[in-house]
């Protein structure tokens, strides 16, 4: 049985190195190759921003020649398809630049078609990684 949900990634600062591939057929720019959030849905605070880069940081693409690099409370989301069996891979990388107690952080949200959250994962934290990591 296929199920429609909405992957979302949202961060709390920096995060830069984003999305590789997935079987869902219908995930749009997964690798972000047309250099732009197509396909993408991204919201963003008065200090956040997301865009498509080929380099920021020092951080290269790991899939392609780009990827999203995602600041300060900001998210990009996109609605999937899948069947049972189906794997969701991403590359993503932490940097904060912030120190405790300022616990910036990273999760991978997972809604339903009805836009409950049935599944939430805390991919890093400054609490994690450490101070300026």
């Amino acid at each position: 049985m296929k199920k429609t949900v909405t992957l979302g990634l949202a961060l709390g600062f920096i995060v830069v190195g984003m999305a590789k591939t997935s079987l869902a057929a219908d995930f749009i720019n997964g690798s972000f190759e047309i250099g732009g959030l197509s396909g993408w849905e991204s919201v963003t605070t008065d200090f956040g921003s997301v865009d498509a880069v080929p380099v920021a940081d020092g951080y290269m693409p790991t899939d392609g020649q780009y990827f999203a690099k995602l600041t300060s409370d900001s998210s990009i989301m996109q609605n999937l398809s899948w069947s049972s069996g189906d794997v969701l891979k991403f590359s993503w990388n932490f940097n904060a630049n912030d120190y405790m107690p300022f616990d910036d952080y990273s999760i991978l949200s997972i809604k339903n078609s009805t836009g409950s959250e049935i599944d939430r994962v805390t991919l890093s934290s400054v609490a994690k990684t450490g101070d300026y990591n």
